[in-house]
């Protein structure tokens, strides 16, 4: 089981909703009773608000998208490498909703102010928005990284088309 206050991974290669999908191992249901109690254990009673506050940076912008249910669902089911997760098909913003108004008080427990648990910074193309220097301080994105993200959104889609693809063929598989 994930550790957040002895183990700083959630940080170091992956964060936000993509970490709390990958999280969803086969075995969550043996030590969480619900998603929610998975999420509680995933986080933590206390420490750093930092990875909670991703989250919920992801939860809104997801949120205040104008990605289809089915283009959310789509992007949950990519984050799933194990294939644990719960379904969100037909419930998308609810979803994103639950877990928000879940995590949000455990961010405020840990001293997060209500703006940074209901607002992010807005992305711009240029790559100078507060979002876009997050991890990389004083340094604005240039052409060479705008060509690897394009690769890299290329890349993901692929790998979203495929597992999607994947799991339909299991669920048709196991109604058979």
């Amino acid at each position: 089981m994930h550790n957040p206050v002895a183990e700083r991974d959630d940080l170091a290669f992956d964060f936000g909703a993509t970490a709390l999908g990958r999280s969803f191992h086969y075995d969550w249901t043996n030590y969480a009773v619900s998603p929610l109690d998975h999420i509680a254990q995933r986080y933590g009673e206390r420490g750093d608000p930092t990875p909670i506050l991703l989250l919920v940076e992801d939860l809104l912008r997801l949120r205040d998208s104008d990605l289809s249910g089915g283009e959310i669902n789509l992007l949950w089911c990519a984050t799933d490498i194990a294939l644990g997760a719960p379904v969100t098909a037909g419930k998308e913003r609810d979803w994103l909703q639950e877990v928000g108004s879940f995590v949000v008080p455990l961010a405020k427990s840990r001293g997060a102010s209500t703006a940074a648990c209901s607002t992010y910074p807005e992305c711009v193309p240029d790559g100078t928005s507060p979002a876009a220097a997050v991890g990389r301080p004083g340094k604005a994105l240039g052409p060479s990284d705008h060509r690897w993200a394009e690769g890299l959104r290329a890349f993901v889609l692929r790998q979203v088309m495929r597992r999607a693809t994947a799991r339909q063929r299991s669920t048709r598989v196991s109604r058979g």
